[in-house]
């Protein structure tokens, strides 16, 4: 069998030399994916670029398909389904067993079938969301999660997500990226126990705390080491009002020892919702890139949105339906079955409009803040 090895990182020439060692197998790497890049090669391995796999048939060299972590979360999850939507449709997909590459431990007992682990049955979620805080500290118009129509402290019930965290274990084993936000998660005096709740369920996730920065030159010393200890990353989206304190929130984040991302200046944002359907939901759920699967209160949902759009029928009189897409953890019976629940279109797809765009300003709190410009006309 001749396999095209998804990824083009450490983590892909790793499993390339799994597979090399497992050759009784007649197991064949035949090619990597990799950047548009032409002319590249890896161990005499040709590097063909996604898009020009994508737009010519290689189908006859090759028998399937692993995806190595390099694609990780959104974009692992965005390549399985251009495979699956191209002339590669009939081909098999894998995932790497995690332990195997995380881990530096012999893999020569390990079989074939531990390594190449089908896409469909695999034990691993590639993205999930945590708020640590429904509120924020800077309200943002038209703020996707809602929060700026959160007038009180809301946070989660810890013991609550304790338990969630550890039933999804029994059929999650490995999330590659586990994103704690908000909501502004800072204002969350618990943070702490937030991240050693989630590094232990899942000591080889990439665990990110999403900030808006204003508190992050504030956080405790016990905060900071808390994060080192457990490998955590900070990323600070940075809005105009907070600009201007980039060097201060960098220089803390240095000087305390934790790696952390700032984004450039997001200076727009984009509309949520029509008012009425008008985009058929499973060709709003096929064309949406963001796959943002939440956690709250025992349920999983593919968007945030459905998770918090109560906030917005709250404040509004609204009626938005969220009900269909909140999946009981407690009800799911296997990694297949939540992959399958995700992966559906829900109601509220069928108002999803992103196609207005406008300048980032705090909110006022009316409702024409979150729909598309031909709702405000």
């Amino acid at each position: 069998m001749r396999i095209a090895i998804c990824g083009t990182d450490d983590k892909a020439f790793k499993i390339k030399s799994i597979l090399d060692r497992l050759a009784y197998h007649n197991i064949v790497v035949g090619m990597f994916i990799g950047p548009d890049a032409v002319g590249l090669c890896h161990d005499n391995i040709p590097i063909i670029p996604e898009n020009e796999l994508l737009n010519r048939d290689y189908s006859k060299e090759i028998d399937g398909f692993i995806i190595s972590p390099e694609h990780y979360g959104l974009t692992r999850l965005s390549i399985y389904k251009k495979l699956k939507a191209s002339v590669y449709a009939n081909k098999k997909i894998y995932l790497p067993d995690f332990e195997t590459l995380y881990n530096e431990g012999n893999v020569k007992d390990l079989s074939i079938e531990k390594i190449l682990v089908p896409y469909e049955d695999s034990s691993q979620l590639f993205y999930l969301e945590v708020h640590a805080a429904d509120h924020c500290n800077l309200n943002c118009k038209g703020c996707m999660h809602f929060s700026s129509l959160v007038k009180e402290k809301v946070f989660p019930d810890f013991n609550r997500l304790s338990e969630d965290v550890h039933q999804l274990r029994k059929f999650i084993k490995h999330i590659d990226i586990i994103r704690i936000l908000g909501g502004e998660p800072l204002l969350n005096p618990e943070l702490d126990r937030y991240i050693t709740l989630l590094r232990e369920a899942y000591p080889y996730a990439n665990i990110n705390i999403v900030t808006n920065g204003l508190l992050v030159a504030n956080m405790s010393q016990s905060l900071c080491e808390t994060i080192r200890n457990n490998e955590v990353h900070v990323h600070v989206s940075l809005y105009p009002p907070v600009k201007n304190k980039k060097e201060k929130i960098e220089a803390f984040l240095k000087d305390n020892g934790i790696t952390f991302q700032i984004s450039d200046c997001i200076n727009t944002f984009t509309s949520t919702y029509q008012s009425k359907p008008f985009v058929d939901k499973t060709y709003a759920k096929e064309h949406c890139e963001i796959f943002c699967n939440n956690l709250r209160d025992g349920k999983i949902s593919c968007c945030p949105q459905v998770i918090y759009t109560h906030y917005y029928n709250e404040c509004f009189g609204t009626t938005y339906p969220v009900e269909d897409g909140m999946i009981d953890i407690y009800k799911i019976g296997s990694a297949r079955e939540l992959h399958q629940s995700l992966d559906k279109p829900v109601s509220l797809c069928s108002y999803c409009d992103r196609s207005t765009c406008f300048d980032w300003s705090i909110t006022k709190r009316l409702n024409a803040e979150w729909l598309s410009k031909e709702e405000c006309l």
